[in-house]
């Protein structure tokens, strides 16, 4: 398997900041990416049309050759990351907010996400947990003025937080947006952590790249955008 792809799901635009990590941690690789802009967001749908899309889109993948799978979307991640690594039976990451991490070494931390996100985290201690229905959406529909995208409805919210966790790949488009007009002392992404396991564990597996530089190819029907999106606001040089 040391010449398939490392293919990158997500719901649109949001599992690019994933790709982008994941290049920086492992630069001589395949990556294939696949958005399903279509049917974003995926944070509002029922657990039932989440598995049905996703089922989908996942017999489609199922034709490349894979040698691992990055689930670049949270919503997917927290609900069905095991299900997608037993369907395709290839090596699967998610990306999970880093909540544990934010309670460990910050004091009440918040936590964004969307609802789905939400619900598997609003119980849990140390963290305060804010669902947001539409803001995927906009950043989705805005992608190319995401400079625009009103944020200050979230000021009463991250007021005197110090740590802000982005539990929603899309929403790490806007980290510089985040830091400049809430400046908290510390925003914590999913992307980071997942990029790191998934180097180790090409590393543990000597399963790395041997290219001299790494290689993205877009797929599905959303691939031009995705693609156009990549090359003007996203892609690692």
């Amino acid at each position: 398997m040391k010449d398939g792809f490392i293919c990158v799901i997500d719901s649109g635009i949001g599992g690019l900041a994933v790709l982008k990590e994941l290049i920086k941690k492992a630069p001589t690789e395949k990556y294939l990416y696949f958005g399903d802009n279509l049917n974003a967001p995926y944070g509002n749908k029922s657990k039932r049309k989440l598995w049905e899309l996703t089922l989908n889109n996942l017999v489609y993948l199922s034709q490349f050759k894979l040698k691992a799978m990055v689930v670049g979307c949270n919503t997917l991640s927290v609900n069905f990351v095991n299900e997608i690594q037993q369907f395709l039976g290839v090596k699967t990451f998610g990306v999970f907010p880093p909540v544990e991490s934010a309670i460990i070494n910050h004091k009440n931390p918040l936590l964004i996400c969307t609802n789905s996100t939400a619900k598997q985290y609003e119980n849990l201690k140390g963290v305060s947990v804010l669902g947001l229905k539409n803001l995927a959406y906009e950043i989705e529909e805005n992608k190319y003025f995401l400079h625009n995208i009103d944020l200050s409805f979230l000021a009463k919210e991250i007021h005197q937080k110090n740590c802000l966790i982005l539990g929603c790949t899309h929403y790490e488009l806007l980290k510089n947006t985040f830091l400049s007009h809430f400046c908290p002392l510390k925003i914590l992404c999913g992307a980071e952590y997942t990029a790191n396991m998934v180097a180790k564990y090409l590393k543990n597996n000597k399963s790395l790249g041997k290219q001299r530089r790494f290689l993205v190819e877009f797929v599905g029907k959303n691939q031009t955008e995705n693609r156009l999106f990549w090359e003007k606001v996203v892609k690692v040089d």
